[in-house]
């Protein structure tokens, strides 16, 4: 879903199910969201229109090269707040070019190589993850949020996929 809102030249917030209600709603307002792309699971009674995964399942990216300026923003990532209140770090697409560029090149990343998915979409790390390894031609093997902190479910996707690429903190 992230991909899809990135080719639609949209901002994206990743938001984590388990924050509570009022710190969704804080940093929906604070954003300006105009639109929520959900799973379903998200609790928030907000008045943003809502659109469900199942309903973005059905889009298809276009193929065709996107032109971005580099100065607009690509994503916004709330940090935890330390006085009480989130605040959006935010993110342009040059910034987010220039480190994945950088992580290629300096670590020799390509179509022969698997990453693991350890952080979660609200970390800077998944951003490599996600479009780092997909635009090296890499594959990625995500971890689905009910298993982040299982590092046995963690060794059995190593195991099974050959990962090659491990990129946390």
């Amino acid at each position: 879903s992230i991909i899809a809102v990135v080719d639609m030249v949209a901002i994206y917030i990743p938001m984590p199910h388990d924050q509570p209600e009022a710190r969704q709603e804080n940093i929906y307002e604070n954003a300006c969201a105009k639109l929520m792309l959900t799973d379903g699971i998200c609790s928030i009674s907000s008045n943003i229109p809502t659109i469900y995964s199942y309903e973005a399942d059905a889009y298809e990216a276009d193929a065709s090269e996107v032109n971005v300026d580099p100065e607009s923003l690509a994503y916004i990532i709330y940090t935890s707040g330390s006085t009480g209140t989130p605040k959006g770090v935010e993110i342009a697409h040059g910034s987010a070019v220039n480190t994945i560029d950088d992580i290629i090149e300096r670590f020799n990343i390509c179509e022969d190589d698997r990453a693991i998915g350890i952080s979660a979409l609200d970390f800077d790390l998944s951003v490599f993850d996600l479009f780092g390894m997909l635009s090296a031609g890499g594959s990625l093997a995500i971890i689905p949020d009910e298993k982040r902190k299982e590092p046995e479910y963690w060794k059995m996707l190593i195991d099974e996929h050959n990962i090659t690429v491990w990129n946390t903190v």
